[in-house]
């Protein structure tokens, strides 16, 4: 589905269409034809598909058509960091994810593959326990000054944290919301009931996410308020409970948990200064734990 349309008014704010990562995927799709018949990134200001090696740092992409196979396959790179972290890191009094030999699976088993058991592959046993629903929330959009390093490192901590709570028996939803003095966007990453997607999880805070993908949309809809598409892309704004039910409606449901996470903007310095010291394990480390207190606060006060 393209993501089209003018949004709606909700008080001061204009609230777009609720998208999913299909959806942005088949709207990028449209811009990229568009570029090709009439536009000439060479003599243009639009952000989106610049090419420049200083806007691939920014970006953390090569091109716009780079950022649209990230949302279609996901962060594959990164997420193969990541599969190292996932068995070290549990939050605390979590039960440590326990694996089954497969056909098919998640991981490889080295030993057995070498072998040749048929059954070379794990597949994590997913908890089923009574535990709340849990939809976690976070904004995707920050100051065009922030590191494109930061992003990456709070997107893994993200996705990894994500892991954990699945792990311990919760069904979980991941909503992001960009939000700007213009506009609120909501962006199911993963709907409740939805499979666990590593490298979907990855992207979603992902510096191509914002630079390059939602950049493209409000560049190509000529049917967006021109507040949301005036020069500069919005000013970020930061998410407080008013915002975030304005954006999503859903966020004060009674039985589900929501978790309005900690912003990126705010972890910027602790998260370079974290892996400058201690590569991007550390960094990655520091992200979830600083996730972990405000999860745990949130599922502890829906049980009391």
């Amino acid at each position: 589905m393209i993501v089209r349309g003018p949004g709606s008014k909700v008080g001061r704010y204009t609230v777009m269409p609720r998208a999913t990562f299909a959806d942005l995927a088949d709207t990028v799709r449209e811009r990229l034809r568009q570029i090709a018949r009439d536009f000439d990134p060479a003599g243009s200001s639009r952000q989106s598909d610049l090419q420049t090696e200083q806007r691939t740092t920014w970006t953390g992409s090569a091109s716009l058509a780079d950022a649209l196979a990230l949302t279609e396959r996901g962060y594959q790179s990164g997420t193969d960091k990541l599969r190292a972290l996932t068995d070290e890191y549990a939050y605390a009094g979590a039960p440590a994810p326990s694996w089954e030999s497969e056909v098919a699976g998640s991981r490889p088993c080295i030993p057995s593959y070498v072998a040749g058991a048929p059954d070379c592959m794990l597949q994590r046993v997913e908890t089923v326990q009574d535990r709340p629903r849990v939809r976690l929330v976070a904004k995707c959009n920050f100051h065009c000054g922030i590191d494109a390093q930061a992003p990456l490192l709070y997107s893994a901590g993200l996705a990894l944290a994500v892991d954990r709570l699945i792990a311990d028996g919760h069904d979980v939803e991941l909503v992001t919301i960009d939000s700007t003095d213009s506009h609120l966007w909501p962006i199911v990453v993963m709907p409740f009931g939805a499979p666990m997607d590593l490298s979907r999880l990855a992207f979603c805070v992902h510096p191509s996410f914002l630079r390059r993908v939602l950049f493209a949309i409000r560049e190509s809809d000529d049917t967006l308020p021109s507040s949301v598409r005036s020069c500069g892309y919005g000013h970020p704004m930061d998410l407080d409970a008013s915002r975030v039910s304005a954006a999503f409606p859903e966020h004060a449901e009674s039985d589900v948990v929501s978790v309005l996470l900690p912003d990126v903007t705010y972890m910027e310095g602790r998260l370079l200064d974290a892996a400058k010291k201690g590569g991007d394990v550390a960094a990655v480390r520091l992200a979830i734990e600083s996730f972990a207190p405000v999860i745990h606060a949130a599922i502890a006060a829906s049980e009391v």
